[in-house]
C-alpha cells in the first residue's frame, strides 16, 4: 500500500478482525477511525447485481462531484472495465480476501491521477461477508483539471494474505487536502453506524 489512509484502515481492520478472516459489522466503530471518515466508502453485495455504495464519504463524493450512495461500484470505473471490477468487489467479499487497486482517475485534463483503493471485507451477523469498507485515496497532488473526476481506469489489483501479515502503514503520505467540517463528519460517523447496526450515535462530544 502507498497510501497513509489505506494503511492505516487496513491496520485497524487487521485490530477488529482479531483471529477471523474479517471482522463483524458490529465490531467497527467509526470513531476510532473518524479522521479517516470522509475517504471511506462501504459497498453492499445486491442479489443478482454488482456491488453497490451503501455509503460514501464526504471527499470521496466532492472528488466524483456527485453522490455515490446507491450507485454501482463499477459505475465510478471506465466502461468497458466495469464488469471485471465488480467481480473483483464481489470475489473480495466472497472469499473474505482484502484487495487493493491501483488506478488512474480522469478529470478534464488527458493526464490522469493516480489514486488507490483498499477493499476490506465485513461479515454480517448471520456471518456472510455480504460488505466491504474500503477507501480511496490520491496519491498525489490535485490540479484544477483533475477534478471531479469522471472516471478510473484500472491499472493493478493486489490480494492481500492477511493470515501472513499482509502489508502495514504505507510509506508516502496521504494527499493534503482541506480538513472536513466537523458536522460533514458527525453525520457520516452517525450514517455509518446506522449501516453496520450500532446503536450508539455520534454526538458533539469530540468538538
Amino acid at each position: 500500500m502507498q497510501s497513509r489512509i489505506s494503511g492505516e484502515l487496513y491496520d485497524y481492520w487487521r485490530r477488529v478482525k482479531g483471529e477471523g478472516d474479517a471482522p463483524y459489522r458490529h465490531a467497527v466503530e467509526p470513531a476510532d477511525i473518524r479522521a479517516l471518515l470522509p475517504f471511506l466508502f462501504i459497498l453492499e453485495q445486491v442479489p443478482a447485481a454488482a456491488p453497490r455504495f451503501r455509503l460514501a464519504g464526504t471527499r470521496l463524493c466532492e472528488l466524483f462531484a456527485r453522490e455515490l450512495r446507491g450507485s454501482d461500484f463499477g459505475g465510478v470505473f471506465a466502461a468497458d472495465i466495469r464488469n471485471r471490477v465488480a467481480r473483483i468487489g464481489g470475489n473480495t467479499m466472497a472469499h473474505g480476501t482484502p484487495a487493493v487497486l491501483e488506478a488512474t482517475a480522469y478529470g478534464s485534463h488527458p493526464r490522469g491521477t493516480r489514486v488507490e483503493l483498499v477493499l476490506l471485507p465485513m461479515r454480517s451477523a448471520g456471518g456472510e461477508t455480504d460488505r466491504l469498507i474500503g477507501a480511496l485515496s490520491p496519491l498525489e497532488d490535485l490540479d484544477l483539471l483533475a477534478v471531479p473526476f469522471r472516471y478510473m481506469a484500472l491499472d493493478g489489483v493486489t490480494a492481500i494474505d492477511a493470515a501472513q501479515g499482509g502489508e502495514t502503514v504505507a510509506s508516502r503520505p496521504a494527499l493534503p487536502l482541506a480538513p472536513p467540517a466537523a458536522t460533514g463528519n458527525t453525520m457520516f460517523g452517525a450514517a455509518v453506524r446506522r449501516v453496520l447496526h450500532l446503536k450508539v450515535f455520534d454526538g458533539d462530544k469530540h468538538r
